[in-house]
């Protein structure tokens, strides 16, 4: 029985083993396709399985899968020469078309998606609660599913869209929106033209890259104007930018970074998404540093070619050429890595510069780095210390005595390093700005790296010049050859890095500046009312009883605070001050006003971040009205027997 019960034990654990592991293993059916780019939790069910797996960048997807978007995520899909990007809380499964028309057909179950497909097309279906979306080559639509129906935006293209056996051609720009029970939905829309969704822009620039926005309308009147909101989080607490009373069209200029996008009409979200701005500009080039001679005898020398990781780039490209302008360059590489060696150089002056390569999914154009140079000579190289100088002092001994003690002498020299131990700073660059916003909303990052392994290190940012000497303001002992900052405040800051080494050997980089630009203010509000010098009359107050202060928006403010003061001969007496978050006016009861007189009211633009605290202001515009009110005069009172002649 025992035995009977250990072999019954093992054919069901073997086939549980085989069951659970049969995705990891090769599948013989040929993957749907591939899961690009993805961020956060994005999860795979076999449709014979009851367990799910965690997706990762270039992982496939088969038929039969049901794709699981978690919240906070998304993922793009390359299915067929088609790409499909799928928002948060989304759900898909992916399976043969019953048509057999087309190779591939995804259920939205629930969420939204993206549709891209590629210039053949005509290879892929969209179920949408049971209706169908078959899209045309090179069309861009988006489409969302759920409890309260179906909508279907087409952006670039053609579609064909099919319910119940009727078919509907989509151009560009149109739309359906359905309820749960089939009916139209009639209600203020938008389709987004441009930027497409999730778009990806490079910048090769220090000044900032110009976004165009455009739309077209649905059920909206021409006097019904958009806001568009720009934010540098998906809950939209830290807006960068808002433009107000839009038609179809806006632009702004962003900086590097990932930026979350809205258009609303009275508070509704018509339409969302999100782009990425990367920095493409050319890597700072590390080593060897400009100018270095490489001296060889009969080999040449072996060359190390280093710089600074550029984010979002996926490759990049070293050229070096014996011209500076790199009309036809003697090495170009392609790698994934931050340095390249080289062994094959001959004599001469030699340029080389490194240019970032990003993934295809961005548009636009990376610029090279600047060009750095070094020069190969062929000769005796220089005589180099056997010993490291620090330490050949105390290295000295006496000459010794015995050959026992001249043993011991050389099993200790040739375990010392012969080169010194180093430390080099690698962002950011010696006397690089940065913007006071980006330093006061995003982390600084200071990056090194060292020759050999410290056994000790100290990251010092100091207001000195020499931030080794008296109390630093930051410091940080045994960090990661990466620290990131919070909130880095305005001025010229200097930092470095020291390390020990292994034999009491201490070293540290030379001292880097970095300057935090001031935070410029927002524009005073303009068209301000009532206008300067205004006059408040009785018959005003008598029909309205208030006063309506109103103004321009400000681009980048989300607040305002108003200020309302009375004017007594030279001096000002603060009547009444609030902050108003994201409106352009205010309405003040003449009750709480003291009557006939002059008056001053301002108004200043500023932009609150998380928390609700201010953290750029503006130039504060005033105008002055005065209350024309007349004061009631004496009360005579006579006596009635003059009157009536009593």
């Amino acid at each position: 029985m025992i035995v009977l019960c250990l072999f019954g034990a093992a054919v069901f654990f073997n086939k549980f083993r085989l069951d659970f592991f049969q995705t990891i293993y090769s599948r013989n059916e040929e993957p749907a396709g591939l899961i690009t780019v993805k961020h956060n939790t994005v999860q795979r069910r076999p449709h014979d399985r009851v367990y799910w797996d965690w997706l990762r960048n270039e992982s496939p997807v088969y038929l039969g899968d049901l794709i699981r978007v978690a919240d906070l995520s998304d993922a793009t899909l390359h299915i067929a020469d088609n790409y499909i990007h799928l928002n948060e809380n989304t759900s898909i499964r992916i399976r043969r078309a019953p048509d057999n028309e087309s190779p591939f057909q995804v259920d939205l179950d629930s969420g939204s998606l993206s549709l891209s497909t590629g210039t053949e097309g005509g290879n892929i279906t969209l179920n949408l609660m049971g209706r169908q979306v078959d899209a045309g080559p090179g069309t861009t639509l988006s489409a969302s599913a759920g409890a309260d129906g179906i909508a279907v935006q087409v952006s670039e293209g053609d579609a064909l869209f099919t319910d119940k056996g009727q078919k509907q051609t989509l151009v560009a720009t149109a739309m359906v929106a359905l309820d749960s029970g089939g009916r139209e939905r009639v209600e203020p829309a938008v389709v987004v033209k441009f930027p497409p969704p999730d778009a990806h822009y490079l910048k090769s620039g220090p000044e900032p890259l110009n976004i165009g926005f455009a739309w077209d309308r649905h059920y909206l009147q021409p006097g019904q104007t958009l806001r568009l909101e720009i934010a540098e989080d998906r809950n939209f607490s830290r807006i960068a930018r808002a433009i107000e009373n839009l038609d179809s069209a806006a632009e702004a200029a962003l900086g590097a970074g990932r930026w979350h996008w809205r258009l609303s009409y009275k508070g509704a979200v018509l339409g969302a998404g999100r782009l990425t701005v990367a920095d493409a500009s050319g890597p700072e080039l590390l080593s060897p540093i400009a100018g270095k001679l490489f001296r060889f005898e009969t080999d040449s020398p072996v060359v190390r070619f280093q710089w600074s990781k550029v984010a979002e780039a996926s490759s990049y490209i070293l050229e070096a050429s014996q011209t500076d302008d790199f009309t036809n360059p003697r090495i170009r590489r392609q790698v994934g890595t931050e340095y390249v060696i080289e062994s094959n150089m001959e004599e001469g002056i030699w340029y080389w510069r490194v240019t970032p390569v990003f993934p295809s999914a961005y548009s636009g154009s990376a610029a090279p780095s600047s060009v750095s140079s070094v020069r190969i000579e062929q000769g005796e190289p220089p005589e180099e210390p056997l010993w490291p100088e620090p330490q050949m002092a105390a290295a000295k001994t006496p000459p010794a005595e015995s050959s026992a003690e001249a043993a011991v002498i050389a099993d200790i020299k040739p375990s010392l390093p012969a080169v010194p131990a180093e430390v080099c700073l690698i962002a950011p660059a010696q006397g690089a700005s940065l913007p006071g916003l980006t330093a006061l909303r995003r982390q600084t990052v200071f990056q090194w790296d060292s020759d050999g392994e410290a056994e000790k290190l100290r990251f010092v940012l100091s207001r000195n010049s020499n931030p080794l000497k008296g109390k630093p303001l930051v410091e940080k002992l045994n960090p990661d050859k990466t620290i990131r900052l919070d909130r880095l405040e305005e001025g010229v800051w200097y930092w470095t890095v020291e390390a020990q080494f292994a034999g009491g050997l201490i070293k540290a980089a030379e001292p880097r500046q970095l300057r935090v630009l001031p935070i410029p203010l927002l524009n005073e509000p303009k068209n301000r009312l009532p206008r300067d010098g205004y006059r408040v009359t009785i018959d005003e107050i008598k029909k309205a009883k208030t006063i309506d202060f109103k103004w321009s928006a400000v681009p980048d403010a989300n607040a305002y605070i108003f200020t309302l003061y009375r004017q007594v001969a030279d001096k000002r007496q603060m009547i009444d001050q609030r902050t108003l978050d994201n409106r352009t006016g205010w309405t003040f009861d003449t009750g709480s006003l003291d009557g006939q007189g002059a008056y001053v009211w301002q108004v200043e633009a500023v932009n609150k971040g998380q928390g609700g605290k201010i953290e750029q202001r503006g130039k504060a515009g005033e105008n002055s009205f005065f209350m024309d009110i007349p004061r009631p005069g004496p009360v005579r009172i006579e006596d009635p027997g003059v009157l009536y002649g009593e």
